[in-house]
C-alpha cells in the first residue's frame, strides 16, 4: 500500500502532538520572549520605513554590529553588561547618523523622487560590506559573550531562564522609551509629523535634512540593542543578523505602520508561531507560515493588520 506521508520530509500538521499543559506553557513563554525581540527589531525597521520611506535591508547587519560592539566592550573595556549595552546603543546611533550623512543624503540629493530604490541598493551593499568586514576583522568563527545574569526560575513547571527574562525586560523598557520619545519630546513629534505628512511638516518648520539622520540613527541603534541583548544567548558571528533582519521585515509588513502596540502583538504572534513549529516540526515550517501570513496580509490588507492610514 502506498504511504503518502513518505513523500514529505516533515510530519504533517494533521498529526496532532500529545497534549502536555506544562510543555505548551513553556513553548508559549519562550515564544513570548522571542516575540519581544522581534518587536524591538521591527520597531527599528518601522521607524526608518515610516519616517524615510526607506526599506533598511541592512537592518540585520546592524544587529550584528551591536553584537560585536558588546563583545568588544565586555572583552576589552569592562564586564559590566549595562555599560556594554549603553556603548552598543550610543555607538550604533552615531554610526547610523554618519551612514545617513555620508551615503543616504547624497543619494537623496541626486536620486530625486526615486531615491528610495537607490538607497535600498546602497543599504544592501553596505550590509555585504559590513558582513565581510566582520569576517576580516573577527574571523568567521563564532564569538561567545558571557551571560549577563545566570540561573533560572521555575513557575508551575515552566523554566524561565533569567538571562532571557532580563533581556526581554530591557527590550520592553526600550520600546516604552521610544513610545514616550515620540509622544512627549519635540524631536519625536517632529519625526511623527514628517512621517504622516512630509509637505505639511516642512511648512511647519520641520527640516527633513535634520530629522533624517536622527531617524536612521534611531532605527539602527534599536537593531544594535537587540543584537546586544541577545549576544549572551546566541553566539556572535558575521551572519548572525540574517534571521532577525528577516523577521523584522515580516513583522512590519504584517503589522503595518503607525502602531507600536500592533507591532508588539505581531512580534509576539510570530515568536509563538516560531517556538511551536520549531519544537514540533522544524524551523522551516515557521518560515513557511510567517511568509504565508505576510502574503495573505499584503494581498487582502496592504496597510497591515494594525496599520494607520497615512496622509
Amino acid at each position: 500500500m502506498l504511504d503518502l506521508y513518505s513523500f514529505f520530509p516533515y510530519p504533517s500538521f494533521l498529526q496532532i502532538p500529545p497534549f502536555n499543559p506544562v510543555m505548551i506553557m513553556q513553548l508559549a513563554v519562550n515564544g513570548l520572549i522571542d516575540g519581544l525581540f522581534f518587536a524591538l527589531m521591527g520597531l527599528g525597521f518601522s521607524i526608518i520605513l515610516e519616517g524615510m520611506d526607506l526599506f533598511n535591508f541592512a537592518h540585520g547587519a546592524f544587529y550584528m554590529v551591536g553584537g560585536y560592539i558588546t563583545y568588544l566592550v565586555i572583552k576589552n573595556v569592562t564586564p559590566n553588561p549595562i555599560i556594554a549595552i549603553m556603548f552598543s546603543i550610543i555607538i550604533a546611533f552615531i554610526f547610523g547618523y554618519v551612514v545617513d550623512l555620508l551615503m543616504l543624503r547624497p543619494i537623496r540629493r541626486r536620486g530625486g523622487e526615486g531615491w528610495a530604490l537607490a538607497g535600498l541598493i546602497g543599504l544592501l551593499s553596505l550590509s555585504v560590506v559590513l558582513e565581510n568586514l566582520a569576517i576580516l576583522v573577527f574571523g568567521a568563527e563564532y564569538k561567545g559573550v558571557p551571560p549577563y545574569v545566570r540561573g533560572n526560575v521555575v513557575i508551575g513547571g515552566v523554566i524561565i531562564d533569567l538571562q532571557r527574562a532580563v533581556s526581554a525586560l530591557i527590550a520592553v523598557m526600550l520600546i516604552l522609551l521610544i513610545y514616550l520619545f515620540f509622544k512627549k519630546t519635540k524631536y519625536g513629534r517632529a519625526m511623527r509629523a514628517l512621517a504622516q505628512n512630509k509637505e505639511l511638516a516642512e511648512m511647519s518648520g520641520v527640516s527633513p535634512g535634520i530629522m533624517y539622520p536622527m531617524i536612521f540613527g534611531l532605527g539602527v541603534c534599536l537593531a544594535a540593542a537587540a543584537g546586544s541583548l541577545l549576544s549572551p544567548l546566541y553566539y556572535v558571528s558575521p551572519t548572525i543578523g540574517a534571521f532577525p533582519g528577516l523577521m523584522a521585515f515580516i513583522v512590519v509588513i504584517v503589522s503595518g505602520l503607525g502602531s507600536i502596540g500592533g507591532l508588539i502583538l505581531t512580534g509576539i504572534l510570530f515568536g509563538i508561531i516560531n517556538s511551536f513549529t520549531a519544537f514540533f516540526y522544524s524551523s522551516e515550517w515557521g518560515y513557511l507560515i510567517a511568509f504565508t501570513i505576510a502574503i495573505m496580509v499584503i494581498t487582502f490588507r496592504p496597510k497591515g493588520l494594525f496599520g494607520v492610514r497615512r496622509e
